[in-house]
């Protein structure tokens, strides 16, 4: 798994949108914002990442996050040279959950690991919801439907592909339910009791592209 202006240090997590930055797309009383390198910000993911419902399937053999760990692996992808994009899914503007995305074409050893050969336009995300309340309330599958169609307009993405364990049916749901397919089991880098996991490749592509089959060796 996977730029701050300093003039926007000091909003409170869970203001409105207006007081704290332009978000990257909205849909009605949803939006996604650009994650910033504040105090605030690293707060939160540390207690996102070390809450049950999320560390289950987000890198469960890890230790828990401290804050300078999700410094350390956070801060990176705020510089202008990283190709991935950090937010925060936010709901009536307020903070709600975390998602990230990236070309595909960045992470080639990560393809080679697993067998993959995706085309040079393939993005990929990983998403999850924080805030527990916020659970089974489609903001998930609003979220990364909203993701796509910014990345289809605004970044020439032809498909957009990610990797979900096969036992994850919540992620795996709310991905179909917003225009997903299966494509194929691969195994993943993520490990879990020290195994590597096995996952779906799953698959979104606007509307009126030509189906792709196969992505390469599993």
């Amino acid at each position: 798994m996977r730029q701050l202006s300093p003039n926007l240090r000091g909003a409170r997590p869970g203001a409105r949108l207006d007081q704290v930055t332009d978000p990257i797309a909205v849909d009605g009383g949803l939006a996604v914002r650009a994650m910033r390198d504040r105090r605030a910000d690293y707060e939160l993911m540390r207690r996102w990442l070390n809450s049950p419902h999320v560390r289950e399937w987000w890198d469960p053999d890890l230790p828990a996050h401290t804050y300078e760990r999700v410094v350390d692996e956070y801060r990176p992808y705020m510089t202008a040279s990283s190709t991935t994009t950090a937010c925060m899914i936010t709901v009536d503007g307020a903070d709600a959950g975390y998602i990230q995305f990236y070309p595909w074409a960045g992470e080639a050893d990560y393809q080679q690991q697993l067998g993959l050969a995706l085309p040079a336009t393939a993005w990929g995300l990983d998403v999850f919801i924080g805030e527990q309340h916020l659970l089974h309330r489609g903001y998930g599958r609003r979220a990364v439907a909203l993701i796509c169609a910014h990345l289809a307009a605004e970044r020439g993405a032809t498909e957009v592909d990610l990797l979900t364990e096969l036992d994850n049916l919540r992620a795996q749901n709310a991905y179909l339910a917003a225009g997903f397919t299966r494509v194929a089991v691969y195994l993943d880098t993520d490990t879990r009791h020290g195994e590597r996991v096995r996952s779906w490749l799953m698959r979104w592509e606007p509307a009126g592209v030509a189906r792709r089959v196969g992505s390469g060796a599993r």
